[in-house]
C-alpha cells in the first residue's frame, strides 16, 4: 500500500472515506460507484487523467480507482504526475486488457490491488476498497498513539528537567555510578549532567563530605537489603569546594528474582533548613534559663518522674494545660501511651551523654491527634537543681507529614507510568490482533466470493438432475433412491458451507426485535435432531424470557452452538440451555458433557477456518462471535478436556424488554 499521509489524507473508520474513480467507460464507472457507495462511501467521477489531476489539487480523498488505459494518459503517468504534485493517495487499478507487466509496474508504483474488468469486478471491489478503509482507519489510530506517548515522554521529562533538585538512577555500588541524573545537579552540584555519565565518570561518593560518606553508604546498604526505601540528610562538596546539606529520597529496583538492578531517587537543597537546625542546637547548648514562652516545647521531670517544667509552647502544640500535667503521676503516660517509648523518652532526656541531633518521638495531644516533636537533651549541658532531666523540642509534624506524602507521591508517579506504558502496549496488540484478523477475513471473502460463482452453477445441476431422477420410475429401486437422497443431501451440506463462507465475510446488520428466547431455543432444538442419547434441558427463567435481538441471526447462533454440542457428545450425555438476567446483560449460556476443548485449541476456536471436525469448515464459532459483537455483546467459552464445555453470551439490556411483553 502506497503511504498515506495521516493528517491529510486519513480518516476514522466511521467517517465517510472520499473516492475518486477515473474511468473513460462512462456507465461502468457509473456502476462502480454505485457499488462502492452502497458500502458508505462518498465518490466523484473524473473520464480522463486531466480531469482527475484537478480534482485532486482541490479536494482530498482517501482512495483513487484507476483505469490503465485513459484517453490522455495511461493510469501509471497519471499516478507519476500525482506523485510529482505530492500526492501519495492509495489507488486501485482497474484494467480490461493488461498483462502481468503492467500488473508489475503498478504494484511498483504503490497499488493496493490489480483488478481485471470482468464479471467480478463489481464484486472484488468493494472488498477491496473496505479493506483499505479498515487499514487506513488503523494507520490513523496507531498515530494518535504514538503521538500521545511522544506527548507523554516530553510531559515527563520537562517535568523531571524543571524540578529544583537532582533526580537520579545509579547501580547499588560505593561510587553510585549514575546511569540517568536530570539537568538540576547543575545549580546544586556545581557539574554538567555529561560529568557522571562520561567514560571517565565523576563517582557521586566522592561529592559526600568525608564525615557523612561512611554513615550515608552504610544507611543505603541497609535499605537495599531490607527492600525498603531511604530518606538520607548529608553534606556535600560542590564543584566550587561550597558544603550543601542535601536530602536523599531513594528506593531500589529490583528484578523479578529479587536482584538489585538500579537505585531510583531525588536530592534536594536543605542547606538552609539544616544551618537553621544546627543554629538551634548550639542556642540550646548554651541556653541557661528557659523561658516560658519560648517558640519550642520545654518539659523537665523530677526524680519521681512526674513533669515539673511545662511552658506555653507545650500547651499549644498538645492541648494539655498545665494544671493537668504538672506535678501529675499519670501525665506521662498520658503524653506517651506506648511504654517502650515512653522509656526511650526519658532514657534520652536524662542521659548525661550530649545528644547533639535530635530524636523524634511523637507526642500524644489531647485531641487524639499524635504529633512528632524533635526532641533535644539540655541536661547534659546545663542541669538544674530538683530536675533530673529536661529538654526542648520542636513540632516537625507538618515536615514530617510532607516528607511521607512525598514518598507517596514519588511512588505514584512511578505507578502512572507503568499504567500508562501498559495501556500503550495494550493498544498496540489490540491493534495488531485486528489487523490479523481482518486481513483473514478478506482473504476469506476473495476465497467465498471464488466459491460461490465456481461451485452453486454446478451444484445447482446435481441437485436438479437429483430432482429428475427421483421422479423417474427408478425409485422403485432403494438402492437408487438411497443414492440419490445421498447425492442431496452432500449437494445441501456443499450449500451451506458456502452460505457460512459468505456470512462470515459479509455480515448483515441486524435488524432486532423483541423475541421469546424459549421458543427461539425449542425451534432449534427441533431443526438440528439431538439424538435419543442426549438430553436436552431448557432451564430458562422467567417464561416467556424476551430478548431484543436480530431473530434470524441469534437463531443462527443457537444453531451452530447447538450443532457444536450434539457433535461433541458421543454417548449418554446432555444439553442445558439457560439463561439469567441481570441488572445491564442477560446471559445465555449453553453447556454440553461432551468431549471439551484441549487447552491448546482454546485461544483459536473463534479464528476462521480453524476446525477439530473432519468435516467443518471452521466459521461456525467465527459467525457467532461476528453476530454477538454486532448485538454489542460478547461470547466467552470455558472447557475441561473429556469433561465438557459450556458457552456463556453477554447481550446488554434494552429498555425494550421486560418481563412481559408489550
Amino acid at each position: 500500500m502506497s503511504t498515506i499521509e495521516a493528517d491529510k489524507h486519513e480518516a476514522p473508520r466511521d467517517a465517510q472515506m472520499r473516492v475518486l474513480v477515473v474511468d473513460d467507460d462512462v456507465g461502468l464507472g457509473q456502476l462502480i460507484v454505485k457499488r462502492i457507495e452502497r458500502d458508505g462511501c462518498r465518490c466523484d467521477v473524473a473520464h480522463d487523467a486531466a480531469t482527475a489531476l484537478k480534482l485532486c489539487e482541490r479536494e482530498q480523498y482517501q482512495l483513487l480507482v484507476i483505469d490503465h488505459s485513459l484517453p490522455d494518459m495511461t493510469g501509471a503517468h497519471l499516478v507519476r504526475e500525482l506523485r510529482e504534485r505530492n500526492v501519495t493517495t492509495a489507488f486501485v487499478v482497474i484494467t480490461g486488457h493488461g498483462d502481468e507487466r503492467t500488473a508489475v509496474e503498478m504494484m511498483k508504483l504503490g497499488a493496493s490491488e490489480y483488478l481485471t474488468k470482468d464479471t467480478m469486478l463489481l464484486k472484488n471491489l468493494p472488498l477491496v476498497v473496505n479493506r483499505i478503509r479498515d487499514e487506513s482507519s488503523a494507520t490513523h489510530r496507531l498515530v494518535k498513539t504514538e503521538r500521545a506517548l511522544a506527548e507523554s515522554q516530553r510531559a515527563l521529562s520537562a517535568l523531571i528537567g524543571n524540578l529544583p533538585g537532582v533526580a537520579y538512577r545509579c547501580l547499588h555500588n560505593d561510587r553510585r555510578s549514575m546511569k540517568l541524573i536530570s539537568a538540576g545537579c547543575k545549580s546544586l552540584l556545581g557539574y554538567a549532567p555529561e560529568a557522571f555519565l562520561g567514560d571517565e565518570e565523576l563517582a557521586y561518593t566522592n561529592l559526600i563530605h568525608e564525615s557523612d560518606r561512611e554513615a550515608t553508604l552504610a544507611a543505603i546498604h541497609t535499605a537495599v537489603a531490607q527492600q525498603t526505601p531511604f530518606a538520607i540528610d548529608y553534606r556535600i562538596r560542590t564543584k566550587g569546594g561550597k558544603i550543601r546539606w542535601v536530602s536523599d529520597h531513594g528506593s531500589s529496583v529490583y528484578d523479578k528474582d529479587g536482584t538489585v538492578l538500579a537505585i531510583e531517587g531525588y536530592i534536594s537543597d536543605i542547606t538552609e533548613a539544616a544551618e537553621a537546625r544546627e543554629a538551634l542546637r548550639t542556642s540550646e547548648e548554651r541556653l541557661r534559663q528557659v523561658v516560658d514562652n519560648m517558640p519550642v516545647l520545654m518539659l523537665a521531670i523530677d526524680g519521681e518522674q512526674r513533669i515539673v517544667a511545662w511552658n506555653a509552647e507545650c500547651v499549644r502544640v498538645t492541648g494539655y494545660p498545665s494544671d493537668e500535667v504538672l506535678n501529675r503521676d499519670y501525665a506521662l503516660r498520658r503524653l506517651f501511651p506506648n511504654e517502650p517509648q515512653r522509656l526511650y523518652f526519658i532514657k534520652r532526656m536524662t542521659s548525661p551523654e550530649e545528644i547533639r541531633d535530635g530524636v523524634e518521638i511523637a507526642i500524644s495531644c489531647k485531641d487524639g491527634r499524635e504529633k512528632r516533636i524533635s526532641w533535644s537533651n539540655v541536661s547534659s549541658r546545663i542541669s538544674l537543681p530538683g530536675w533530673r532531666g529536661w529538654c526542648v523540642g520542636v513540632d516537625v509534624t507538618e515536615r514530617y507529614r510532607a516528607e511521607h506524602a512525598y514518598r507517596e507521591s514519588q511512588q505514584a508517579l512511578i505507578a502512572q507510568k507503568q499504567h500508562e506504558k501498559e495501556a500503550v502496549e495494550s493498544e498496540l496488540t489490540f491493534l495488531h490482533d485486528k489487523l490479523v484478523r481482518q486481513t483473514r477475513l478478506a482473504t476469506i471473502g476473495q476465497m467465498a466470493a471464488s466459491i460461490a460463482h465456481e461451485i452453486r452453477n454446478p451444484l445447482g445441476a446435481v441437485r436438479n438432475a437429483a430432482y429428475f431422477l427421483k421422479r423417474k420410475d427408478t425409485m422403485r429401486d432403494p438402492k437408487i433412491r438411497q443414492y440419490l437422497e445421498m447425492i442431496e443431501k452432500e449437494v445441501e451440506t456443499c450449500s451451506g458451507i458456502i452460505r457460512n463462507l459468505l456470512e462470515s465475510t459479509k455480515p448483515k446488520q441486524p435488524i432486532q426485535e423483541v423475541v421469546d428466547l424459549v421458543s427461539m431455543v425449542e425451534d432449534t432444538l427441533c431443526k438440528v435432531h439431538p439424538p435419543s442419547w442426549i438430553q436436552c434441558h431448557i432451564q430458562i427463567k422467567p417464561q416467556p424470557y424476551y430478548l431484543y435481538v436480530d431473530s434470524e441471526q441469534f437463531a443462527q447462533v443457537l444453531r451452530n452452538l447447538l450443532s457444536n454440542a450434539i457433535d461433541a457428545i458421543d454417548q449418554d450425555g446432555k444439553i442445558i440451555v439457560a439463561a439469567e438476567r441481570g441488572a445491564d446483560y442477560d446471559t445465555i449460556t449453553v453447556n454440553d458433557t461432551g468431549c471439551g476443548i484441549p487447552v491448546e485449541n482454546m485461544e483459536r476456536v473463534f479464528e476462521p477456518l480453524f476446525s477439530t471436525k473432519t468435516r467443518g469448515t471452521g466459521l461456525g464459532l467465527t459467525i457467532c462471535r461476528q453476530i454477538v459483537q454486532d448485538h454489542g455483546g460478547r461470547i466467552e467459552l470455558e472447557s475441561s478436556f473429556r469433561q465438557g464445555s459450556t458457552f456463556r453470551i453477554q447481550l446488554p439490556r434494552s429498555p425494550l424488554v421486560s418481563d412481559s411483553p408489550t
